[in-house]
């Protein structure tokens, strides 16, 4: 094989990889309220989060609405919006009125169960 083609295909393989990492890097951490560990979920399109079956992070708790809340991605940001929950959806303790946008290291909190935006 030609020198410039092994330089090619190394370069694209490095691309991917470096994709690859950036993808599997950006997720939610979700944990109980006594702070087990309830499992992560990359961030890819759009999450509902709730108790129904329909949504992306189904959370089995009663203070949860059906379609309580949604993370989306917007201008290479991600935001999450409360959709009508009883109970509210709260980011870093102040409670979401309108979308937000998320950021590492918050703390979003719908019911008694805590996520956690990690990179």
């Amino acid at each position: 094989m030609p020198p410039f083609v092994v330089t090619v295909l190394k370069v694209v393989f490095l691309g991917l990889l470096y994709f690859f990492v950036y993808r599997a890097l950006r997720s939610v951490v979700i944990v109980n309220g006594d702070g087990a560990k309830l499992g992560s979920r990359p961030l890819d399109g759009n999450l509902q989060i709730g108790r129904a079956d329909a949504c992306q992070i189904k959370i089995d708790d009663t203070y949860v609405s059906a379609f309580h809340a949604r993370i989306f991605s917007r201008d290479g940001g991600w935001y999450v919006e409360d959709l009508g929950s009883t109970n509210g959806t709260y980011l870093n303790q102040k409670r979401v009125t309108s979308p937000v946008e998320l950021q590492a290291g918050d703390r979003l909190r719908v019911g008694k169960t805590t996520m956690e935006l990690r990179r």
